[in-house]
Formats: C-alpha cells, structure tokens, sequence
C-alpha cells in the first residue's frame, strides 16, 4: 500500500525537530484510519507494533478519539498480530491512565477503558496481558488493576 510506506519515514522522525511530535501524531493517526477502513489491505504484522510505538501521542491530542478506537477495535476483533505486542499496548494504556487529563473524558470511558478490560477478558490475549502486567513497576500495575476493579 503506497500510502503506508508514504507514511513510514514520519514515524522516525527525530522529536526534537520543529513540529515533528505533531507529525508523527497525525501520521499515527491517518495509519489508524486505514485500519479501521480496510483492515485486510493492511499489513498487521507491520503496522501494529509502529502504531503501539507511537502512542500514546505526544502533541496532537484532538487525535487521540482515532487512534484509541483503534486500538479498541484490533482489541476486539482479536487480531492475531496484536498477540506478540499486547504487553505494549498493555502499556499504553497504563500511561495514558496514569495521565488521565491526556485524553478527553469520552475517549476514555468509550475506547481506552474497554480496550483494557478486553485485553484481560478477551482470551487471545488475557494470558499475555497478565504476564505483561507481572513485570510492571507497582505504581503501573496498581493503576491498571484499579481500572480493571471498576
């Protein structure tokens, strides 16, 4: 897909270049739209661990409703390429927890709230992400477990 690899150089960009946070955000993204549009013209095993790479997102917060509904939906749609990567996105979803105020209260109750929940419950990937939690620092496990309790 010749708009991937139009997007692939953005995704290394240096973050200390002008706007380039900001890039990479949009980049993520216009990378979520196309899997949430056509899911099997995209190649999974590539994508997936570039997206969980580049979230949560740096700048571009008004961003933050695609990209996370995405990740709910690879979730939810038990995506096997999502399996070697589930720590990842186990970790994602911990930091954006542990900064509440970094996404807007809707995309959390509707995508990033679920989406945890779904790792846990969701058996192609509730082994994993327990493995993954084990070898969390406290604080990161006792946020995700206390979101798991709600």
């Amino acid at each position: 897909m010749e708009v991937l690899q139009s997007l692939h150089p953005l995704f290394r960009l240096p973050p200390t270049e002008d706007g380039s946070a900001e890039t990479v955000d949009n980049a993520t993204a216009a990378v979520a739209r196309l899997i949430m549009a056509a899911p099997a013209a995209v190649p999974m095993t590539v994508v997936v661990p570039a997206l969980l790479q580049a979230l949560p997102l740096k700048a571009d917060q008004c961003e933050n409703p695609t990209v996370y509904k995405c990740l709910h939906q690879l979730v939810h749609s038990s995506v096997p390429e999502l399996k070697p990567h589930v720590g990842n996105a186990l970790s994602v979803y911990g930091q954006i927890l542990s900064e509440p105020r970094s996404v807007q209260d809707e995309v959390l109750a509707n995508d990033v709230l679920p989406g945890l929940r779904l790792l846990f419950q969701n058996p192609t990937y509730n082994e994993q992400a327990s493995l993954a939690l084990q070898s969390f620092a406290p604080e990161a496990r006792t946020v995700i477990a206390r979101h798991l309790q709600q």
